[in-house]
């Protein structure tokens, strides 16, 4: 559904209650800052990296885009086209300026 939009899209793979790395929450309030900011110029949508809160099991998204750890955040361009693949933190600027080079101003 958010592909077949044309609008950029801001995916995060990440998991509060059981991250590994305790960068999930910030990357989590990073992309809500950003959802925020820019609304409804892209679509902002938030992976859970365990199947059913289980974290023994991956959820299928995380094989499916060939990750093994938590969290990463990809920006996609109008086209489905990934624009960045950031590991780990992220800043609400980061995510700001990455949407500004796939036209989310």
């Amino acid at each position: 559904e958010a592909m077949a939009s044309g609008k950029p899209s801001v995916i995060s793979f990440a998991t509060p209650g059981f991250c590994q790395t305790r960068y999930c929450s910030p990357v989590v309030n990073s992309v809500s800052e950003a959802k925020e900011q820019f609304g409804d110029a892209a679509n902002f949508i938030h992976v859970e990296v365990y199947k059913e809160f289980n974290p023994l099991v991956l959820a299928d998204e995380m094989a499916e885009w060939g990750l093994l750890t938590e969290p990463w955040t990809f920006v996609l361009d109008g086209n489905g086209r990934i624009a960045a693949r950031l590991g780990g933190p992220v800043s609400p600027q980061e995510l700001a300026d990455v949407l500004a080079k796939v036209g989310v101003n």
